[in-house]
This record gives structure tokens, sequence and C-alpha cells, in this order.
């Protein structure tokens, strides 16, 4: 929890440790009970539990094994046997991160909160270290970058922040994913009514992260963080202020309010930004400008292969370009690089392939199958969050799942490690919560 934040490395053999202390303590207990023996030191669910066998977080922890499952069929039909291997070698956290939580339940539901203040904590600290830096002159972040082995290389280009600022420990668009869920797991904190220096150390992370993710410029995780906070702009309205308003006045009133305050939140927040952020501003005109080069042919003048704006445009022409061809299994997890690459070559442009969509992906990769199981998994997990859950975790699980499906519109951030750690970690947490906090 600390270390995603911080470094692949550190997180990588964290996973290694779990996975294998997670095998150990499986095997352990089940055996233990298969000789009629109750294990008090380490409680593990292995789908029997006082009173009732069904358990929501089980299905909700099957779930990522779903897409592991179709990408895996997938190899079956690939030419390219050996790098769809690797591919699902990587992959494995689909499998291995829903099981350590499903052998550690007991355990970690008690410690559910530690856990994710810990996680908010230390991306808040990331997130700090990141903002010093924007504050930098160049040359001194280069200096300080170049000095400290454990930061990432300190790239200065020459229009700075259109192409988004430094980010030291974490790869900018990934970074940006862990702060946005940094802060609903926040929200989720704030929600349980902490003392009140709890609150202001809260509210002053939030801040802080908020900032962050404003000049990172990843405008994927922008826009989906800022439709997916509506969540709990609604919930908490409704939470604490609408019975107030609706005793004194009319429900009419409350609900007019309300779509004055949404209204603010989608439109002149992000006006505000525009206006008054010049890392944002100069992120956004430089968007607008990509994309009007490529609508006139005039971005062939320029070194166009840095515009983020076009390669997102490219990729998904071409992703789609390979579905109308194979719409129903894909063309395999192995032979998905060599068959974008024949697309792009088509082109002739020297854009190297880029992945900007989960859920093309999955569907170019792995077929109906790839693209219907990512689906599922949000809208199953979705519908019993809104229908299965106490408010609070409601308002969490609802609003971290909107973030990724509309992420997963604009990125694929599940091939990358930290975009599947995160990704995995708190679906996983959430699924825990889910089925100790369930309404009946």
């Amino acid at each position: 929890m600390i270390g995603l934040p911080f470094s692949k490395a550190l997180v990588s053999i964290a996973f290694v440790g779990l996975v294998l202390i997670t095998v150990y303590v499986f095997f352990k207990n089940k055996q233990s009970i298969n000789n009629g023996v109750k294990s008090a030191s380490i409680p593990i669910a292995i789908g029997t539990s006082s009173g009732s066998t069904k358990h929501l977080s089980n299905h909700l922890l099957l779930l990522p094994t779903c897409l592991f499952i179709a990408m895996a069929m997938s190899l079956l039909y690939s030419t390219n046997s050996s790098y769809g291997l690797k591919i699902l070698g990587s992959q494995f956290k689909f499998l291995a991160i829903p099981f350590i939580f499903f052998v550690h339940r007991h355990g970690i539901k008690g410690r559910t909160e530690q856990y994710l203040q810990l996680f908010v904590t230390a991306t808040s600290f990331a997130a700090f270290i990141t903002f010093l830096f924007f504050l930098l002159p160049n040359d001194w972040g280069q200096k300080i970058a170049g000095s400290i082995p454990l930061l990432k290389d300190y790239v200065v280009h020459e229009k700075a922040f259109a192409f988004g600022v430094y980010s030291p420990f974490t790869e900018r668009l990934q970074f940006s994913y862990l702060i946005g869920v940094a802060i609903f797991c926040q929200l989720w904190l704030l929600f349980k009514r902490p003392p009140r220096k709890k609150l202001f150390e809260g509210i002053n992370k939030i801040a802080i992260l908020l900032v962050t993710l404003l000049i990172l410029g990843a405008r994927g995780a922008q826009i989906s963080f800022l439709l997916a906070s509506i969540i709990w702009l609604i919930g908490g309205y409704f939470y604490f202020i609408h019975p107030s308003i609706v005793q004194k006045f009319h429900a009419l009133f409350s609900y007019a309010i309300l779509s004055l305050g949404i209204g603010f939140f989608l439109i002149i927040a992000p006006f505000l930004a525009y206006k008054n952020v010049p890392a944002v501003k100069v992120r956004y005109d430089q968007m607008q400008w990509e994309i009007k080069t490529f609508q006139n042919g005039t971005y062939l003048n320029y070194d166009y292969t840095h515009f983020t704006s076009i390669r997102r445009l490219l990729s998904w022409r071409n992703s789609w370009t390979i579905i109308k061809n194979n719409p129903i299994l894909g063309v395999g997890i192995g032979d998905y690089q060599t068959e974008m690459q024949k697309e792009y070559a088509k082109d002739k442009l020297g854009f190297p392939v880029n992945t900007q969509s989960q859920f093309l992906y999955y569907w170019t990769a792995s077929g109906l199958l790839g693209v219907l199981s990512i689906l599922f998994l949000l809208s199953y997990a979705i519908f019993l969050f809104l229908l299965k859950s106490t408010t609070p975790l409601k308002l969490f699980g609802l609003s971290f799942l909107i973030f990724y499906s509309l992420l997963f519109l604009f990125d694929a951030p599940l091939n990358f490690q930290v975009g599947s750690m995160t990704f995995l970690t708190f679906f996983s947490f959430l699924a825990i919560l889910q089925d100790k906090n369930r309404v009946v």
C-alpha cells in the first residue's frame, strides 16, 4: 500500500512475497480443516462460513479471473504463442491478487481502514513531492532528480506543460490513476465521521491530491475523475444537506440547489481551472491545436510523433479496423502487437503502436469474449454496489467503478503494472467491504 505510488520494484517484491505466503497459508489451513482441526491463528475463507456458504465478495473476487481466462483462450489461436505466454505471465496478477484477498479475507476486513489510510498518506506525500518539482526551476529539478537514483529522469520538453509535468516516482498517467483512487478512498474515510483533527487532515490530503491531478495533465484521468466525482456530490448532498432543506422548504427547492451544484461542478469549475491554472490551460490548448492540425493535415509540418492526441486517434482507428475484420475472436493475444503494427505501417506516419482504450484492446486481442468479460465485470459490480451496499460504501464503489469505466475508454491502464495493480487491489478491497457491509 505504501509502495504503490513510489516504486514498481518495491511493489513487485511485495507482490511475490504475498503470493508465496498466501499459497503456504492456504494449503496449511486447508489441510488443517481437512483433518478436522480449526486454525484460530489465521482464519481462512474457503467457501464456508457460519450460516451461509454464499458471499458476495466471492462473486466479485472471481470476476477478474474471467478476464484472464478470456486472454488465455485467445492464445489458442495466436500464431505467436511465445509472445502471448509472455503477456499472460504479466497478467498473472488477475489471478493472484483476488486469491490473496480471498485467503486473507477475515484479517483484511478488520484492517481495511488502516490499509486505505496508509495508501492515501503515501500517495499524498508522493503528490506533494511532485508539486514541489512543479514549482522548481528546470535546472534545479534536473539537478535534484539526477542526484537521487530512485527518481525518474527529469525530462524537460521545449513546451514543458503542454505534455504534462514531471512525475518523479511513477509514470505520469499511472500516477494520475492512483491519485483518483486515493481521493475516493479519503472521501470514504471522511464519510465515516472521524474526529475533527482527522477531518482537517483528510481535507488537506484531498487538496494536495487534487492540485497534483490538475497539473499532471492526464486528460483521461481528469475527465473520468470529474464525472465519477458527481457520485460523491449527489450522495453527500442527500446524506448531509437534503433532509435539512426539505424540512424548511419544498423538496423541489432542494433538487434545484443540487442541479445548480452539479452544473457548477461540471461546467464552471473546469472553466475556472482552465482560465486560472496555466498548466491546465497549456495542456488543453495543446490538445485542441493537435486535433486541428490533424484535421487540416498541417501536423506533418511539426514533430507530430509527440502529439498524444493524434496518437490516441490513430490507436482507436487502427484498433477498430482490426475489430471489423475479426469481430468475434479477435486476433489473439499473441498476435495483437504484430497486427497493430501492420495497421500503423499502412499510415506511414512513424508512430509506434499505442493502446489507448482498454475495451478496444480486449476486443482486438480476445474478441467478444474479452470485451464482454470486462463489461460484465464492471456492470455486475456496479449493480451490486447500487443495490446491495450501505450509503458510504455505495458512493465509494460506484465512484471507483465509474472512474475506471470511463478511463477504459481513453486509456489501457490494465496493460501496465501500476495500473493493473491499482485496479485489482482496490477492486478486491471493495469486494471485501461489500461482503462486510452488504444490505440484505
